[in-house]
């Protein structure tokens, strides 16, 4: 409701279901200035036909039920709509309508992350937070120098210097999109790669984590598997995934 008042947009609340529910989401509209429309059927398939039908720019869905296996969030309702949307799509966690302050954008340093992160800017989605850009470097040489017997001081050496590649680059696509360059976090990878965004997040108080729906191939992911979908299924707060057509 506040992100619609904010930017002048329509909104239109949706529900899928039978008559049943009709009293109840007309109620619900009605407290959020909404415009109620229920359909029956598949509910990720009205949500995406009536949001392509409406020429939605934003879709809102909750959060889905969690208890920290890989499989609750493979085939719901949230990640079907996510997978197959082609504007952006904000994940709902905290049912407080309250500005987001501070946020934390991903970014794997592709033409579809650097679009996905402009995009995230021009919706106004976070209008005056503080916003701070992420990558999660990896390390693959430790291994084998660890193996090889590579000194220590070899070993940070490296991942100094893998860091400072991080944040060279960060501070590159910083200036693209118009970030100051203190919005910069390179952060090497800890377990996996949404693990350690989702920590970086926590570490600066984040109420929002945007993340891209496509990586360095270029080629939109089945999702399943995707850095994008272990941060959905792991984050604490909010997540937005833009898709870098969006």
């Amino acid at each position: 409701m506040r992100i619609a008042a904010n930017t002048k947009a329509e909104l239109l609340l949706v529900h899928a279901g039978d008559a049943a529910a009709r009293d109840q989401l007309n109620e619900a509209a009605r407290a959020a200035g909404a415009v109620a429309q229920l359909q029956e059927g598949d509910p990720a398939k009205v949500i995406l036909e009536t949001a392509r039908g409406g020429e939605a720019e934003l879709i809102v869905v909750g959060a889905p039920g969690r208890r920290g296996l890989r499989e609750v969030l493979t085939g719901t309702n949230v990640e079907q709509v996510i997978r197959q949307s082609n504007v952006p799509v904000l994940m709902a966690v905290n049912a407080e309508d309250v500005p987001y302050r501070r946020v934390l954008l991903a970014t794997d340093f592709s033409e579809a992350s650097v679009l996905a992160a402009t995009s995230f800017f021009r919706s106004g989605i976070a209008a005056g937070a503080q916003v701070s850009l992420c990558n999660v470097f990896d390390t693959p040489a430790i291994r084998l120098m660890t193996k090889a017997g590579t000194t220590t001081a070899s070993i940070q050496h490296y991942i100094a210097e893998q860091r400072k590649a991080s944040a060279d680059t960060l501070k590159t696509i910083a200036d693209q999109i118009g970030l100051a360059h203190t919005g910069v976090m390179p952060r090497m990878q800890q377990g996996t790669a949404a693990q350690t965004l989702c920590a970086a997040a926590q570490e600066i108080g984040a109420d929002l984590i945007v993340v891209g729906t496509q990586g360095h191939s270029g080629i939109r992911r089945f999702f399943l598997g995707s850095v994008a979908e272990e941060v959905l299924r792991r984050s604490p707060v909010d997540v937005l995934a833009v898709p870098a057509l969006a």
